[in-house]
């Protein structure tokens, strides 16, 4: 009996192999949530090929054709909508090529149930990627397993020390499990702002998120996220140093300060002004440590162009007042900084991989999802 506790939602724009293998795990699985899809691709050939196998008359799923998603905020009008149109209390937005373990999600679901604090939960996700298939990297051979995320729970007493946690140990939110007035009423107020910019609306969604409640994370496994050259990290995210020289990168990054401390001033009842002069200083450090990280990835040692980079990005973030001091450290945490180690594989682990690794292996017959 369908669960109605949860709405997975499904957005989409093409990629229709990925959909398929996406809609035939869940159907083996006899998936117990029902499944909310958000369609901004250019035809109907997904969804026919879907009633052509079946597929809806195992899996309870609601198939709605939004206008083509040629732009960020055309997809984010078009998430608003969708989560206004979820009628359960929960809700998780998934991604089509990666594989849910749909047990964890009832743990998630449980926790919030009994955490009216907490305004979002998720377990462990993993990483890995398809070599070898006659479709890779659809089916084929599972290589790279390895932990994505080294985040512990987001707490606070208010707001402000929530987001700030969360600047701490920011990773994106959007595989979490959301309180769904809590997800809906933060993507219209994004849409509201004008926002046109991927990594700014990520950022704005999961920091909202902290504002709103604190955010659970369990030991359980979770979910297995696929590396491949057209996922979404890549089509949508450059490079931290380059998208941070962009020209509209002051505008977006005023509406996010905006958004954020409208949220903020509104659950803590700070005066406005105050609350984005926070947002503002946690934003400085947070986004010239991600300019930092990705520099380290990019040299191997902090030669004079490294220096010049940072204090340009300083620069560009703090005005022409920028305190050399904030980059000495900076580049001083690039040499005394060492990468997270990879986790051993958990031995209850490799039994459920195995199931995944064996449905790869296994494509349909042509002609069939």
């Amino acid at each position: 009996m369908p669960s109605h506790d949860l709405t997975i939602l499904l957005p989409l724009k093409g990629r229709d192999d990925f959909s398929l293998r996406w809609f035939r795990y869940a159907s083996m699985h006899s998936l117990p949530y029902k499944v909310l899809v958000a369609d901004g691709g250019h035809d109907e050939g997904l969804e026919s090929q879907l009633r052509r196998d079946g597929i809806f008359d195992r899996i309870d799923c609601d198939y709605v054709r939004y206008p083509f998603d040629y732009s960020i905020e055309i997809f984010l009008r078009k998430m608003a909508d969708a989560l206004r149109r979820v009628q359960t209390p929960f809700v998780v937005i998934a991604n089509n090529d990666d594989f849910i373990f749909f047990e964890a999600l009832a743990i998630s679901v449980a926790f919030l149930k009994g955490n009216p604090d907490f305004a979002s939960s998720r377990g462990e996700i993993w990483d890995f990627a398809v070599s070898g298939g006659v479709r890779s990297p659809i089916y084929g051979r599972m290589i790279g397993v390895r932990k994505l995320y080294f985040h512990p729970s987001v707490g606070g007493d208010s707001a402000q020390e929530r987001v700030e946690d969360m600047a701490v140990k920011f990773h994106s939110a959007g595989h979490d499990i959301v309180r769904t007035p809590v997800l809906a009423d933060i993507y219209a107020r994004i849409v509201e702002t004008g926002l046109d910019d991927f990594r700014f609306a990520d950022r704005c969604w999961s920091f909202m998120i902290a504002a709103a409640g604190k955010m659970h994370r369990s030991d359980n496994l979770y979910m297995l996220h696929q590396s491949h050259g057209d996922m979404s990290a890549l089509t949508h995210f450059g490079r931290p140093s380059h998208w941070i020289a962009g020209p509209d990168w002051d505008r977006d990054l005023d509406c996010f300060a905006a958004c954020l401390a409208s949220s903020i001033s509104k659950i803590d009842g700070a005066e406005f002004y105050k609350a984005k002069n926070d947002v503002w200083r946690m934003a400085v450090r947070h986004f010239l440590d991600l300019v930092v990280n990705d520099l380290k990835s990019n040299f191997h040692k902090p030669p004079p162009r490294l220096r010049q980079a940072l204090l340009k990005t300083a620069q560009r973030l703090l005005g022409q007042h920028s305190l050399l001091e904030t980059s000495v450290r900076q580049l001083r945490a690039i040499r005394n900084t060492h990468a997270a180690p990879h986790a051993p594989l958990p031995p209850s682990y490799v039994v459920r991989f195995a199931g995944i690794e064996q449905f790869l292996r296994k494509p349909p017959a042509a002609g069939r999802s």
